[in-house]
Parts: structure tokens; C-alpha cells; sequence
């Protein structure tokens, strides 16, 4: 299930290559995966670095994936940074589901499985 979801992803990045979600959702994939082969937390950074670029920071969902992706990558001070960042963009549930993360985050732990 998962290498269809990557697939339906990718082709939607072949054909827009500045589909923010598409970068988003293919960077969430890469550090959250529950399957070791799927995850890549360098590759998650650069897709969600540039899923950031392109919404000029201004998506928590974005800046959300971008620490999970670092935390992948285990570095949990550019995850806090970027979580806080996320947290102040967002409000309700998202909020305190980000603020879970950012907790994690502070224990050196990554997000996800």
C-alpha cells in the first residue's frame, strides 16, 4: 500500500514538479514510513525544503514535514526549529497534534512508527 501511495505520488510530482503536496506527502512517506526500505530521511528533507520554498514557509503542513524529516535524519535541533515554526502557524487540533511532535522532538525521538 505504501509503494502505490508513492507511486500515485510521484506521478503527481512528474506532472507538476512545484506540486507542494506532492513534495509534502512524498517527504512525510520517506521519514514516517513503517517500512524501512520506503524511508530516506535525506530525500525527505530535500522534498520538503523544497515543498517549503515553494509556499515562501507560510504551510504548517510543509514546515510540519520538514522537522519530521530532519528528526529522520536525526537532527532533532533543526526538527525543534522548524516544529516551533509549524506551531505557530497552526491552531485546534493540528496544534496540539504539532506540539505532541515537538515533544518528541525535545526527547531526541523521531516522529512516526
Amino acid at each position: 500500500q505504501y509503494t502505490n501511495a508513492l507511486n500515485s505520488f510521484e506521478l503527481a510530482l512528474h506532472n507538476d514538479a512545484n506540486n507542494t503536496d506532492a513534495l509534502c506527502n512524498i517527504s512525510i512517506l520517506f521519514s514516517q514510513c513503517p517500512q524501512d526500505e520506503l524511508r530516506n530521511g535525506r530525500k525527505a528533507v530535500e522534498l520538503a525544503t523544497r515543498a517549503c520554498e515553494l509556499s515562501r514557509h507560510e504551510s504548517h503542513t510543509h514546515l510540519g514535514a520538514l522537522a519530521a524529516a530532519y528528526a529522520e535524519c536525526g537532527d532533532f535541533e533543526k526538527a525543534i526549529e522548524y516544529q516551533k515554526k509549524a506551531i505557530d502557524l497552526s491552531d485546534g487540533e493540528t496544534k496540539n497534534e504539532y506540539e505532541k511532535r515537538l515533544a518528541a522532538y525535545e526527547a531526541k525521538k523521531p516522529w512516526g512508527p
